[in-house]
């Protein structure tokens, strides 16, 4: 997936799946196949002020199913007991609340809409779109207009704007009801990446119905690119696990705790030869693996990087750089090395994407009955008891329909999933 710019989607009966891959640059987002009703980054949701905190400079907000934190941004506080509608700008994660604001943003893929406001942000491409008439200086709400914007065409620009007021519309019906909780989703990762499909020329899918409303023109998945698949798993296995490899020889290892996230690089076999030289060789690998991994994981917060220590200013200096140069399109502040030896950089926290390491296993063992030789028509999945609800989700959501082998699950005293064919 190195020097080209396309996209990826693609669905079983188990998950959809989607890459952007833009020349080394690289995000990667997956979906279940059942209800998921977790609250989302960017969602709109209906909330009641229960209490305030001038301590905080904020209140807490009941929103339904779970209770999220409102800061002021000016000394003016919502009454306790009254309603509102929030938005979500940073989802619950451990034992901290989602964090809200009143300020309402409709996203799009060339523009977005700020009901609320009055003042749309001055850019050239908002100066070029008024210039073409597709948007006025002085209208309902403010506008932001992307990089994007610049060569859309003007069907495609109003037809967007036309469907971001909409979308307000339906906020404004909803909270009618008066009832806590989501009145607009804008959906997890997964739909916020498939939101930028237009943007790429070449899109490869394996079932079109993933593009439904998207006027795109995509390539299908055959077997001559069926190793796109391949790798697009392989980059999602590697976000889910703790370590990745290096092709160096060397590894990171992830630890996200709740104050922070710490990244050690682990030589392992790779210092050979001279030995400076190859410290450095591996630390840049190591910083470029890392501007790729904080993205695809959604890491958040304050980060400290173990490198293996450079013995000079200059060396420190260019795995300093080389990390800093490997950040693409990313909201990311890299500071310098540490007193103990580390280098510490702050990311903002976007959406998270966090799986349970059940379904890591069943993602594993589809790929294995996947490579299974055609003439095997029935298999026996043995399973240990812990994973039991697991395999009742299986059968729940027949995750393994689209596996045309008759399989039949059993509990085993084994320590994880095991196949044997029958």
């Amino acid at each position: 997936m190195n020097g080209r710019s396309f996209a990826v989607i693609t669905q079983d009966a188990f998950s959809e799946r989607i890459a952007l891959v833009d020349d080394e640059s690289i995000d990667v987002a997956f979906k279940l196949k059942e209800d998921d009703d977790r609250l989302n980054l960017f969602d709109v949701v209906l909330g009641k002020i229960t209490r305030n905190v001038p301590a905080l400079q904020g209140a807490f907000v009941d929103i339904g199913k779970e209770t999220a934190f409102l800061s002021y941004r000016t000394k003016e506080q919502l009454a306790e007991g009254s309603f509102g509608v929030f938005q979500v700008i940073q989802e619950s994660y451990a034992q901290k609340e989602a964090k809200l604001t009143t300020n309402l943003t409709v996203f799009g893929v060339y523009l977005n809409y700020f009901p609320f406001s009055t003042n749309s942000i001055k850019t050239e491409e908002q100066s070029l779109l008024e210039k073409r008439g597709i948007i006025q200086a002085n209208t309902d709400g403010a506008w932001l207009v992307k990089s994007t914007a610049k060569n859309a065409s003007n069907d495609s620009l109003i037809t967007e704007i036309s469907s971001l007021k909409n979308v307000f519309a339906i906020i404004e019906n909803a909270k009618q009801e008066r009832r806590l909780g989501v009145l607009y989703s804008f959906g997890n990762k997964f739909d916020h990446l498939k939101r930028r499909l237009p943007l790429y020329d070449t899109v490869y899918t394996n079932d079109p119905a993933l593009l439904n409303n998207l006027e795109i023109d995509y390539k299908p998945l055959s077997p001559k690119n069926i190793a796109i698949i391949e790798e697009l798993d392989k980059e999602i296995f590697t976000s889910l696990s703790p370590n990745v490899p290096l092709k160096c020889g060397a590894e990171l290892v992830f630890d996200e705790c709740e104050a922070c996230t710490v990244i050690d690089v682990n030589s392992g076999s790779s210092l050979d030869g001279t030995k400076d030289n190859n410290i450095l060789k591996v630390n840049i690998q190591a910083a470029k693996e890392i501007a790729k991994q904080l993205k695809m994981r959604n890491i958040g917060g304050s980060v400290l990087i173990d490198f293996i220590t450079p013995k000079t200013a200059q060396t420190k200096k260019a795995v300093v750089d080389a990390l800093s140069k490997s950040i693409v399109n990313d909201d990311v502040k890299v500071y310098d090395f540490t007193r103990l030896g580390f280098v510490e950089l702050t990311r903002k926290r976007g959406y998270t994407q966090k799986i349970d390491p059940d379904i890591i296993q069943v993602w594993k063992l589809r790929k294995d009955l996947s490579r299974l030789p055609l003439t095997v028509k029935s298999v026996q999945i043995k399973y240990p008891t812990s994973l039991e609800p697991i395999v009742k989700r299986i059968n729940q959501n027949d995750w393994f329909s689209d596996i045309k082998i008759s399989i039949d699950c059993i509990p085993s005293p084994t320590d994880s999933f095991a196949i044997q064919i029958i």
